[in-house]
């Protein structure tokens, strides 16, 4: 099986060059064998700033057939022990980026933050933040620093909570909603 995909030039920095492929069948369903990437295009596509890659991998059943459409993710790199928190979750400023978090007293401190690139709706914090600290993602607007906050959970854009589970802990200043920074899975 042979998969192309174009790649944006924040992706490409990533990419460690011995980069594997996952295949999505329709429906969502990761199929049980990993790719390798092969090829590489050696031009930036002008129009829409990606290049070209291509996958190759094992099929020795008969799913997926072909012309079957299936979504390819490459895993270009791991960074274990990653902090991730949501695009909303992050004010750019005229100095930087910060973000609110919410303290074991429950009270609303702000933190400034280097943040890396985008994953998917989250940003990469390369500093500022610690896995399983609670920051605010909607709300940023009514808080001052010291203020109590109450928690309560915030929905993803997949419908779950942040977190994980279903009901998993977040916070909230008066009507702000916030969510656990969770560490990143390779």
């Amino acid at each position: 099986m042979v998969f192309e995909r174009a790649m944006s030039a924040a992706e490409i920095r990533e990419a460690d060059g011995g980069s594997k492929a996952r295949v999505f069948l329709p429906g969502g369903t990761q199929y049980d064998r990993l790719g390798k990437l092969d090829f590489t295009e050696s031009r930036v596509d002008p129009d829409t700033g990606t290049i070209s890659l291509r996958a190759v991998m094992p099929n020795p059943g008969t799913n997926p057939m072909p012309g079957m459409h299936v979504r390819v993710g490459f895993i270009s790199a791991q960074r274990p022990d990653t902090v991730l928190i949501p695009q909303k979750a992050v004010i750019k400023t005229p100095t930087g980026h910060v973000a609110w978090v919410i303290t074991k007293g429950g009270k609303a401190e702000r933190r400034d933050l280097v943040v890396g690139i985008w994953l998917r709706d989250d940003w990469i914090v390369e500093k500022g933040l610690g896995a399983g600290e609670t920051v605010v993602v909607e709300g940023h607007q009514k808080l001052q620093p010291g203020v109590p906050v109450k928690v309560m959970p915030w929905a993803t854009a997949g419908g779950g909570t942040a977190g994980g589970a279903p009901g998993a802990p977040g916070a909230a200043g008066g009507s702000g909603v916030a969510a656990p920074a969770p560490a990143a899975r390779p």
